[in-house]
């Protein structure tokens, strides 16, 4: 499920234009998504370890101005969703 919400989640970065890289747990190094403005990491489906346990899960993503990851500090984020 986790490879799954993954692929799901680059799609749509990358369908959305204003992505130019993006990171997750699951593919760690920076992939281009071609666009330009923000660059994204996320947790594509936090928890899942436990989903059988019923516990929440949920994404966690954190987004920054420019088009790289390398050195960006957490008070640099433009955003950040959970």
């Amino acid at each position: 499920i986790d490879v799954m919400a993954d692929g799901i989640i680059f799609a749509n970065l990358k369908a959305c234009g204003c992505c130019a890289v993006a990171s997750s747990e699951e593919s760690p190094m920076e992939l281009s998504q071609g666009g330009e403005g923000y660059s994204v990491a996320f947790d594509p489906l936090d928890g899942s370890s436990i989903i059988d346990t019923n516990f929440a899960v949920g994404t966690i993503c954190g987004i920054w101005p420019g088009g790289t990851l390398v050195g960006v500090k957490g008070g640099e984020m433009a955003a950040s969703v959970v």
